[in-house]
Formats: C-alpha cells, sequence, structure tokens
C-alpha cells in the first residue's frame, strides 16, 4: 500500500507540474525593430517585427532573445533586442479570469475588453463571448465616436480561451501572464483592471 501511495503521489506531482508548464512569448513594443541572425547589433539583419507582434521565446541570452518565425510549414529563429518585446510568461487562461476586465493603452488608443458565459455547444463545450472596443482620442477630440475597432464573437473554452479565427495561425488561445496581468488577445495586449 505504500509504495502504491508513493506512486499515486509521484503522478500527481508530474501532472501538477505538467499542467503548469510555462510557455514564454515576446510581444514587440516598437515598430520597425531589427530582427538579428546572432545576438548582437553587429550581425546581419534577418527581418523586421512591428508593433503588436508576438513570437514564441526559444531562448534569452543576455539582452537579446531568440524567437520563432514562422515562414509557412518552416520556421525561422532571428533575435530581438530584448529591450523592445513584453516577455509573457503563459501557464493557462484560468476560468476565473473571464470575470475580470481588461483594458488597453497605447499612446492616442485606448479600449476594454470584457468576456461573458454564453452556454454550452453541441459537445458541452463552454461558450464565451468577448467583446472589445479601441478608440481613439484625436478621433473623438475631433467630434466622432473615436472607434477605431468594435468587435463581438462568441469562442470555445478548453482548458484556456480560443481566439477570435483570424488570430488562430499566430498563437492559437489566448496568452495571460499571471503575475504580470497581461493578456494578449484579438492581436492587442491587454492589461487586466485591479
Amino acid at each position: 500500500m505504500k509504495h502504491l501511495t508513493i506512486i499515486l503521489l509521484a503522478l500527481v506531482s508530474a501532472f501538477a507540474s505538467f499542467s503548469q508548464e510555462v510557455t514564454s512569448y515576446a510581444y514587440v513594443t516598437k515598430s520597425n525593430v531589427n530582427l538579428r541572425t546572432q545576438p548582437s547589433t553587429s550581425s546581419a539583419v534577418f527581418g523586421k517585427a512591428e508593433l503588436g507582434n508576438i513570437y514564441l521565446v526559444m531562448q534569452t541570452k543576455g539582452d537579446w532573445t531568440q524567437i520563432e518565425v514562422s515562414n509557412g510549414p518552416d520556421s525561422d529563429y532571428p533575435w530581438i533586442s530584448s529591450k523592445f518585446v513584453e516577455t509573457l510568461n503563459h501557464t493557462g487562461f484560468p476560468k476565473e479570469k473571464l470575470d475580470a476586465s481588461f483594458s488597453y493603452e497605447d499612446g492616442p488608443d485606448f479600449g476594454m475588453l470584457s468576456f461573458e458565459n454564453a452556454g454550452k455547444d453541441e459537445y458541452d463545450n463552454d461558450l464565451i463571448r468577448y467583446s472589445y472596443w479601441i478608440k481613439n482620442r484625436d478621433m473623438q477630440n475631433d467630434g466622432g465616436t473615436g472607434i477605431v475597432i468594435n468587435e463581438s464573437g462568441t469562442v470555445l473554452y478548453l482548458g484556456s480561451l480560443s481566439q477570435p479565427e483570424q488570430y488562430m495561425d499566430e498563437v492559437g488561445s489566448a496568452i495571460y501572464d499571471e503575475k504580470k496581468g497581461l493578456l494578449w488577445y484579438g492581436g492587442f495586449l491587454w492589461k487586466e483592471d485591479k
């Protein structure tokens, strides 16, 4: 019986470790950032990253972050200066966070994101309705609504939150850093309102 208890405890511990596996992503915080072939400003330029791009992090070395850039079925692994990225350490998007509200702020643009329960699908999976808007202060000050984007829809919650369809190719699900209170969703980086 003692051996069975030890085996069960080891399995529970292994499952807990597996379920809390951290995957890191790099969110680009500036436009027109050089991607380099090596972690050095003297190495060849591989390409450019734009504000709002998000990439899987492969490793960090000093002040550099190596990322995965997908090119169809192939991938490349250039480097980007860590000062131009916000690293998100994703362990999943807890269901209780669906009750939280999130805001977006980027210069003249700002916005709000919320979620609500939308019932179940035919397979008994949770359906979640998302809704967000992005406004521009200058447009609002000129007498308009200021609304640049106004989107809502329904997505599945399968242990995490599936992205709206147009973003599925980029990452496949919401990226949430609980420690920082940051959520990448719908192509924007949202901060959890406390």
